[in-house]
C-alpha cells in the first residue's frame, strides 16, 4: 500500500463506495421491476432481449401508450411497414415477456422505457463485468471521452444514492 499515491488510494476508496452503493441500487431497482412484471401475470422473469425491430416497435408503444391495438397496427404499418399479423405477432411476444399488456384491445406498458433500459443495464453490468459498476465505468471511460459535466453528474448521482 505504501507504493500507492494518495490519489490512487482515494480512487480505490471511491470505486469501493461506488460499487457498494450502485450495486445495491441496481439490485433494488431490478427487484422492483421484476415484481411489477410478476404482478401483471408473468410467472417467470423472461429474457428481456429485443431485436432492433422489436425495440423500434416497443418505442412506438411507449411513445403512444395507452394505445388501442387497431391504432397500433396503423402506427406500425406507417413507421415500420408492418402488416397487421406481424404487428400482433410481435405485440404478443412482447406481452409474453411482461413488457406490455394487451387487454380489451388496449395496449399499455407494464414497465416504462426507463425501467426497461435500467434493467438491461443491470443485466449487462452483471453479465460482462461480474456486477461491478466501477469496472463498467472504467471500461466505458477508457474508450469514450467523459466530459467534465458528465463527471460532475456521475458524482451527484452517487451522492444521491
Amino acid at each position: 500500500m505504501t507504493n500507492l499515491k494518495f490519489a490512487e488510494v482515494l480512487r480505490l476508496d471511491f470505486l469501493f463506495y461506488c460499487k457498494k452503493s450502485l450495486t445495491f441500487w441496481f439490485i433494488y431497482n431490478k427487484l422492483i421491476i421484476e415484481e411489477k412484471i410478476r404482478k401483471n401475470g408473468v410467472k417467470k422473469m423472461y429474457d428481456l432481449h429485443m431485436a432492433a425491430t422489436e425495440r423500434k416497435f416497443a418505442d412506438i408503444i411507449w411513445e403512444n401508450a395507452p394505445v388501442k391495438s387497431p391504432q397500433l397496427v396503423k402506427l406500425a404499418g406507417k413507421e415500420l411497414n408492418w402488416s397487421k399479423s406481424t404487428t400482433y405477432t410481435v405485440l404478443r411476444k412482447l406481452c409474453q415477456k411482461g413488457i406490455f399488456r394487451n387487454e380489451n384491445a388496449l395496449v399499455t406498458a407494464v414497465i416504462s422505457r426507463e425501467e426497461y433500459l435500467g434493467l438491461k443495464t443491470v443485466n449487462t453490468v452483471n453479465e460482462l463485468y461480474n456486477g461491478s459498476l466501477p469496472e463498467f465505468i472504467a471500461a466505458f471511460a477508457a474508450r469514450q471521452r467523459v466530459s467534465r459535466e458528465e463527471k460532475e453528474e456521475l458524482l451527484k448521482i452517487i451522492k444521491d444514492i
